[in-house]
């Protein structure tokens, strides 16, 4: 009885560091990004101590100031602002298709002209999808394609569309969060971009789509990148870009 009770209490102290660290960070961010929401009983506060507790998207000290990053699956924009505090000269493209969570996601960056926002869903094509909600709170929605005659909430945007919209030759950072998107993003009309990435951040999906990280993997192939994990996170650095 007393080893339970000795584990709750440890348990209740340890959420109440967290609990204070988080409103500790969300403070001190505030002061430079307004608004900035964490929005009641969603995964919100999860994903923000993800990026900013427990350091999810750092990578190191690297021998290069990133100056293009694609946040897929922004979410809310923590990501993005997290990019943004880290490298401010950085142009960011963050993508998200839920709904919901783009609003916030205006909210939340609409004072930061470095990041251009984008309601789409990232795909290997252009193409009309559908938001899938999986029931596992807001960070969980996916995309589907639908049929050319078919009802659709929003349409695709490409790497390759947002490399020319935003006139970028080379992608410094990109982070791929999209529920399961990435094995479509990484088995078809992605040999044009890959190599011209030089840093990706990835939460692999196999439990949605088995085979997304064989499909990275065999994208990759040839090319070389160092790994190293953070969190749910795999994090790939092309080779000669990591200090140290």
């Amino acid at each position: 009885m007393l080893t339970k009770l000795k584990t709750l209490a440890s348990i209740y102290l340890n959420m109440a560091k967290v609990n204070f660290q988080t409103s500790r960070k969300l403070k001190e961010l505030k002061m430079i990004y307004q608004p900035l929401i964490i929005r009641k009983n969603t995964t919100d506060e999860h994903v923000f101590q993800q990026i900013f507790l427990y350091d999810d998207y750092e990578i190191g000290q690297l021998n290069f100031r990133p100056k293009t990053i694609i946040d897929a699956g922004s979410y809310v924009g923590y990501a993005s602002i997290f990019f943004n505090y880290k490298y401010p000269e950085a142009r960011i493209a963050a993508i998200e298709p839920s709904s919901a969570n783009f609003g916030t996601l205006q909210q939340n960056t609409q004072n930061i002209p470095s990041i251009t926002r984008y309601k789409a869903g990232l795909w290997h094509k252009e193409a009309k999808i559908k938001v899938v909600d999986r029931k596992t709170g807001n960070w969980g929605f996916m995309i589907e394609e639908v049929g050319p005659d078919e009802k659709f909430d929003l349409e695709t945007i490409t790497v390759q569309k947002i490399m020319l919209d935003k006139g970028w030759d080379e992608i410094d950072i990109f982070k791929i969060d999209i529920e399961g998107s990435e094995l479509e993003l990484f088995t078809y009309n992605y040999e044009e971009w890959i190599s011209k990435v030089k840093i990706f951040i990835i939460e692999f999906h196999d439990r949605i789509k088995p085979g997304t990280t064989d499909a990275f993997y065999n994208a990759i192939k040839g090319l070389k990148f160092n790994q190293i994990q953070r969190g749910e996170n795999l994090i790939f650095i092309k080779e000669g870009v990591l200090l140290g």
